[in-house]
């Protein structure tokens, strides 16, 4: 693993903020991405899928929302343990309450509550596009710390430009 040098203090606060934005839209968020039918979490899912060539017995999926994503790798890999993580204390509550994934807690991507070493698939639908440039280095240098031998990240992003609600 290479040395990445960056500020972590200023990639937690700037990640973080995105947290109190997904506070507000937590109840209301499953319905928006079905109405402009967002397919993300699907096709992370589908690259994981495609692209994993060990047995899967641990997933995290990082910003994980609602567990839209971690659902979906959890029904792919009935017996794994799929973890999901999030800034947003309402998101992490609206997948407590679906009971779908194995586990749920709030936290930093660029702090992850996961042991070195021990992750399958690290997966993350949308997480990038609330990342500054700047904050990718720590990002990856987070996953690569939380991946086994073999593990894979799968992830997406939109084009610059696009616009969020």
């Amino acid at each position: 693993m290479s040395e990445i040098q960056t500020d972590i203090t200023v990639v937690r606060t700037t990640y973080s903020n995105v947290a109190g934005h997904f506070d507000t839209q937590a109840k209301k968020y499953d319905q928006g991405c079905e109405k402009v039918q967002w397919r993300g979490p699907q096709a992370v899912s589908d690259a994981a899928l495609k692209y994993i060539r060990e047995p899967v017995e641990v997933v995290l999926d990082v910003g994980t929302g609602t567990g839209k994503l971690g659902k979906l790798l959890k029904d792919a890999h009935p017996k794994a343990v799929v973890f999901g993580v999030d800034p947003s204390k309402n998101m992490v509550a609206e997948t407590q309450k679906k009971g779908e994934l194995s586990g749920v807690a709030v936290a930093n991507a660029t702090n992850l509550p996961v042991k070195t070493g021990t992750v399958n698939i690290a997966a993350a639908s949308g997480v990038f596009d609330f990342i500054e440039k700047s904050e990718v280095p720590a990002l990856v240098a987070e996953f690569q710390r939380v991946l086994r031998p073999g593990g894979i990240v799968a992830f997406n992003f939109e084009p610059e430009g696009t616009e969020h609600d």
